[in-house]
């Protein structure tokens, strides 16, 4: 369930909104900001608690001196309290269930605090799964404001804020195909919404179909993976027909903007659809974009795209950033659970635009840590990763190798099929920026992707097309 705690009038720096989502065993905050403010934090026990100074922040509501109490009520956590506690220093007190391990970052576009908290012993104790609603609402419950206590983080009796239960953000978008024209040999279809207006549109790239030639199978043995298995996929002889691409951000989601203002939205959609007309081309397999636009696209709906379109691979493609502006290399990240902080604070960042809970989490978390879709998801990275790195040190030789990373992101956790998200470059470091500005450099990084997407899938199956002229 996804809760707004929202600032009630314009004025001095103050805290905007607050905003949480409850994952069974991951409880995710975002504090909206505005302004500059010193920031302090600490966890205190009897009874379970933990707190975040904002210094140079007023709370988000007019009658700021009185503490306002989101009820959350989930695994981990009670309620949240927030208060200015002294001139100008807001506070936020988590009440906990027990105590909890924490992880928060500070991000820009929009400005905000990212919190997430944990169980200290992970898989203890019985799962909440997250609520779910729909439709769109807004609930006063305001009461008479009182003054907050100064400086101790156990504040006296809560008093009722003004909550926005934002539930038409949880409905996800229907999609329709419309009808393929008959006999395509590189068509696009577009997936239009339904009684949805404003959502963003999906595109699909169909491949010439190998006449009857060019379509006589070979056998061949089950090949083994990188670690010397064979999984299901490969028993099976699984082979691959269908991509889809996400290009990451959009719309008003700018990503990461670099030094000299190159953003990531433009960029990586760019290179999105470079690989799409190299597998199209190429490989012979059918593409779907989940953005070939300018557009916003829910993180939920990315992976609801690939599974309604029984896609074989999903591959999400972005550019990082880091506060050190000589950070570079490439990495390459699949989904499962980590204590990785870089993994974590990067998953934080690319999360942050996730407009709606799961509702369904164990079901999601089930077919996300499949053992066959991990093992699959790990391949796929190195083959991208290795790929990836040999074109960055080429266009850069003080690029680093990051390497294959395992991290929680909301884009694929429901993907059903195996999923990899790519860091194709920094464009916080300015030597990086003016290098993915250039259309040549755009083109490598499309085709590295390419070659490791081809590498996979011929490690797949014991089948093989047969070629012209074999």
């Amino acid at each position: 369930m996804l809760f707004h705690l929202l600032a009630q009038s314009a004025g001095p720096a103050r805290v905007q909104a607050v905003r949480f989502w409850s994952f069974g065993d991951v409880t995710r905050v975002a504090v909206q900001t505005q302004g500059e403010y010193k920031l302090s934090s600490d966890q205190i026990d009897n009874p379970a608690r933990l707190y975040f100074d904002l210094s140079g922040l007023l709370p988000p509501s007019a009658a700021h001196r009185g503490v306002q109490t989101i009820q959350v009520g989930d695994r981990l956590l009670k309620q949240i309290r927030i208060a200015e506690v002294s001139p100008g220093k807001t506070r936020i007190v988590f009440d906990l269930v027990a105590p909890v391990q924490v992880v928060s970052s500070q991000l820009v576009n929009p400005d905000r605090l990212m919190i997430e908290i944990r169980p200290k012993n992970p898989g203890a104790g019985s799962v909440s799964v997250a609520r779910s609603v729909t439709g769109s609402e807004v609930i006063d419950l305001s009461s008479a404001p009182g003054a907050a206590e100064d400086a101790a983080p156990a504040f006296s009796a809560p008093r009722d804020p003004i909550l926005v239960v934002d539930r038409q953000l949880m409905v996800l978008n229907t999609l329709q195909l419309q009808p393929l024209p008959a006999q395509p040999s590189a068509t696009t279809v577009i997936a239009t919404p339904v009684a949805t207006p404003g959502v963003n549109v999906a595109t699909r790239e169909l491949a010439p179909r190998p006449n009857s030639a060019k379509g006589r199978q070979l056998s061949a043995p089950a090949k083994i993976d990188s670690s010397g298995d064979r999984s299901l996929v490969r028993v099976f002889g699984l082979k691959l027909g269908r991509v889809v691409i996400d290009a990451g951000h959009g719309g008003h989601d700018t990503g990461t903007i670099g030094p000299d203002g190159l953003m990531e939205k433009e960029l990586v959609l760019d290179v999105a659809l470079r690989l799409g007309k190299l597998i199209t081309r190429q490989l012979g397999a059918d593409v779907v974009y989940t953005r070939s636009s300018d557009v916003f696209i829910p993180l939920e709906d990315r992976t609801h795209i690939a599974n309604e379109q029984k896609a074989d691979l999903f591959i999400s493609i972005h550019a990082n950033s880091s506060p050190e502006s000589s950070a570079t290399g490439v990495e390459t990240y699949y989904f499962n659970l980590t204590s990785d902080k870089a993994g974590i604070d990067l998953a934080m960042r690319e999360n942050a635009t996730s407009t709606s809970s799961i509702s369904d989490l164990n079901d999601l978390l089930h077919r996300a840590v499949l053992e066959t879709k991990l093992e699959e998801s790990r391949e796929f990275a190195q083959r991208v990763q290795a790929s990836l790195w040999a074109a960055s040190v080429r266009m850069n030789a003080k690029s680093k190798n990051r390497g294959v990373r395992q991290a929680p992101f909301v884009v694929l956790i429901g993907a059903t099929m195996p999923s990899i998200l790519a860091e194709i470059g920094f464009v916080s470091n300015a030597h990086d920026e003016h290098l993915l500005r250039r259309s040549d450099q755009r083109q490598r990084i499309a085709e590295a992707l390419f070659k490791g997407v081809s590498q996979y899938a011929g490690s797949l199956s014991h089948t093989q097309l047969a070629r012209a002229g074999q």
